[in-house]
């Protein structure tokens, strides 16, 4: 029988050194790559979800001047009378009337920088112009000239895409044109990207961020010192080499606008955490080499509890970082390097959770700075008001809408994650809908109908508000008097005591494909457009503080108007814990 060749010890100790050190050295950098590669998926969600809103801002304040200037071409006498033979004095009363109301118009939208008025008809051209600040004479002189040339085309026949807004170079600088056509005159809004982009650069991606806007093939439209074209790719993050290192790209599309909206964020202040979780692991790995030089080859004692590590580290490679290795080795030193692995994993883990805790942080901080800049036409309407009671010298009025006014601003502005209760935002509605009774004098009216015994039940800040304020917004209708109601009752939902909160009114109801997608849980991008932030942002908010206990629910009354239930878990006189 042929005798098996054998190897020495001290061979043995050799081969297996180096076969522990391919194993620690495959441990450090396959756990750096699994860490690095999650921090930096959260950072696109997070910064992702950031851009989000500031795009669909941007997007909601174009569809807006976009109604503007439809109702402007079609309910306004003045601009057919440019068209007509008519008086001097007639010409003239005209357009003052058109150029108060362009720089009305300008005044009520946040992103718009200025709105323009052509019209080539009639005795003498006109052409208007009014902004939210002074341009320079050679900007005017462009921009007017610009407009010329495309009435001039439209005449001849090349007719003007006046369905979306379009992303335009005029005298070096670069704009977002809207140009719609009005019974042979011309009425339009335009923005700046440099407008956009200080915007864009308020918000606070973090320390060495680079925001940029785009045009849909990746040319970089606003001034950068690091590169002038993205291939850009918004359903994930890539990774860019630049001048200042290396960075993280981001992106999103502008569905109005014809732009894409960027940042770059320094992949060092992602990782900035993990390194020093990093360190640790190097340091533990050492040790773990130093612990296994001094064993000596063995199938029994070595394969195992190495068949054990391995299929442990294959678990966290896959996500779960929750793994442990409860086994007990034949060696002590393994039952060592099974607690060390153990230690590494939960270190691992309570890294992840802090960097995706701070990063929510920074979120929220964002999210609310966004949801502030939204209430901008409730303010300007407000002093709109004021402004023209002082007219008519109505200081009895003025006065009870400033006191109004005072205590919304006073609740506004309280800390968001402060505790509030039922009977705390009742207040508050009641004053709200006082400012909204002297906004639409015999318009508008509330009624409520909630027992006393609910005022102390505790529910998240603002959430009966938003769908008050969302019923304001898209339910008033002008021919009639418009009701906004609000009830509680105390409701059992699912084997569990709870109260109900019905919101009401009698406008035109909801949209049946929108109710659908309401009350299907439909992803935020599908229903924002259309009824505003508010409900995705409640929707969010009741998830994170019930837990998924609370129950959000929307249909129509018969024979018309919307109705919103929200459901909460506890009872009057019965704390719940959010």
């Amino acid at each position: 029988m042929k005798e098996r060749k054998k190897i020495s010890i001290g061979s043995a100790v050799k081969l297996f050194s180096l076969t522990a050190v391919a194993v620690m050295l495959f441990i450090v950098f396959y756990m750096s790559s699994v860490a690095n590669t999650s921090l930096k998926n959260q950072a696109f969600r997070i910064y992702q979800t950031t851009l989000s809103f500031y795009r669909d801002k941007v997007d909601r304040s174009l569809s807006e001047m976009d109604q503007t200037l439809y109702d402007f071409v079609l309910n306004d006498n003045n601009i057919a009378l440019l068209g007509t033979k008519c008086s001097a004095e007639e010409r003239y009363l005209a357009k003052v009337a058109i150029s108060a109301k362009t720089q009305q118009t300008v005044n009520l939208h946040d992103f718009t920088e200025g709105v323009l008025f052509y019209s080539p008809l009639g005795d003498e051209a006109e052409f208007i112009t009014r902004t939210a600040q002074v341009l320079s004479l050679g900007e005017s002189k462009s921009l007017k000239q610009h407009v010329l040339r495309a009435v001039d085309d439209d005449r001849s026949g090349h007719s003007i895409d006046t369905s979306k807004w379009a992303l335009t170079a005029i005298g070096g600088k670069n704009y977002l044109l809207l140009i719609t056509q009005a019974g042979g005159s011309y009425i339009g809004a335009w923005v700046s990207l440099e407008h956009l982009q200080r915007s864009l650069g308020e918000i606070d991606f973090g320390q060495d961020s680079v925001p940029l806007l785009c045009d849909p093939d990746g040319s970089v439209l606003t001034p950068s010192p690091l590169l002038s074209r993205l291939t850009l790719d918004h359903g994930r993050w890539s990774e860019l080499n630049t001048e200042g290192g290396e960075s993280l790209q981001i992106s999103v599309q502008s569905s109005k606008g014809g732009f894409s909206a960027a940042v770059l964020i320094p992949t060092s202040g992602i990782t900035e955490d993990w390194d020093s979780g990093l360190l640790i692991v190097k340091l533990f790995s050492a040790l773990l080499l130093i612990l296994l030089v001094l064993l000596l080859l063995s199938g029994r004692f070595l394969y195992r509890p190495f068949k054990t590590l391995v299929t442990a580290m294959r678990r966290v490679g896959e996500g779960d970082l929750d793994t442990q290795i409860q086994k007990s080795a034949p060696l002590k030193e393994f039952d060592q390097v099974y607690g060390i692995f153990n230690s590494m994993t939960a270190e691992i883990k309570n890294l992840t959770i802090r960097v995706y805790e701070r990063r929510l942080s920074e979120q929220k901080i964002m999210r609310q700075y966004l949801q502030m800049q939204l209430k901008s036409h409730f303010y300007l309407n407000c002093l709109n008001i004021i402004y023209s009671l002082a007219q008519v010298r109505e200081y009895k009025l003025i006065q009870e809408l400033t006191m109004y006014l005072t205590r919304y601003f006073r609740y506004m502005l309280k800390d968001a994650s402060r505790q509030s209760t039922i009977g705390d935002e009742l207040d508050h509605i009641r004053n709200y809908m006082k400012i909204q009774e002297m906004r639409f004098p015999e318009k508008v009216s509330y009624r409520e109908d909630v027992p006393d015994d609910f005022w102390d039940v505790p529910i998240p800040p603002l959430m009966m508000q938003t769908f008050i304020e969302n019923a304001i917004e898209h339910a008033i209708d002008f021919d009639r008097h418009n009701i906004i109601g609000l009830t509680v009752t105390k409701q059992e939902w699912d084997g569990q005591d709870g109260i109900l909160l019905v919101i009401s009114d009698n406008g035109a109801g909801f949209d049946e494909a929108l109710l659908d997608r309401l009350n299907h849980d439909e992803p935020v991008t599908q229903i924002e457009y259309e009824k505003g932030i508010g409900i995705n942002n409640m929707k969010n908010r009741l998830k994170i503080i019930y837990g998924g206990r609370a129950a959000l629910f929307f249909h129509n009354a018969e024979p018309h108007g919307a109705v919103v239930e929200v459901w909460l878990p506890g009872s009057p006189g019965q704390e719940e814990e959010p």
